[in-house]
């Protein structure tokens, strides 16, 4: 299986990308992940892929997706995470929210009290658990928060 996380030049993209990064590498260690990132911007983000030897792919426009490979290529946004292993009738990304079994899920909407913005460069990873725990979260919240909370330290050596 091939996953293509495709990002815009944006902040809080670098920390969400290395998020579903790593979690696709704990629950689809045999998936071959690549960043297809759009072009812009000066600063210099990503550079966690670059360390940890991840193909890194830009662009100008629609993403680039090789024909031959959209059978076998699953195309996920930053804001996404993966939670399970491959589960193939549903890949989703389903909303965090739900206590829906998944492969992928989307936090675009928040995750606990945390809302991500495109202009958020710090991650949420560092006591993801107790700064943003809420009483109504599902189970899937409660997992993605553990895990960010696993993150930091490596997130700290690779960016």
């Amino acid at each position: 299986m091939s996953v293509v996380i495709a990002a815009e030049y944006e902040a809080a993209h670098e920390w969400m990308t290395f998020s579903l990064w790593r979690s696709i590498s704990l629950y689809l260690p045999d998936a071959t992940v690549s960043l297809v990132i759009k072009r812009g911007g000066e600063t210099a983000y990503f550079r966690w892929g670059n360390a940890l030897h991840i193909p890194i792919r830009s662009y100008i426009g629609d993403i680039p997706v090789d024909k031959g490979m959209i059978s076998s290529t699953i195309v996920v946004s930053p804001d996404c995470v993966c939670l399970n292993k491959y589960c193939k009738n549903s890949v989703g990304p389903v909303n965090i929210r739900s206590d829906e079994h998944a492969t992928f899920y989307t936090y675009s909407q928040g995750v606990g009290t945390f809302k991500p913005t495109l202009n958020q460069k710090r991650s949420p990873f560092r006591n993801a658990e107790k700064r943003f725990a809420d009483f109504n979260m599902s189970f899937n919240e409660i997992k993605l928060l553990k895990l960010w909370g696993s993150f930091v330290d490596t997130y700290n050596i690779v960016s």
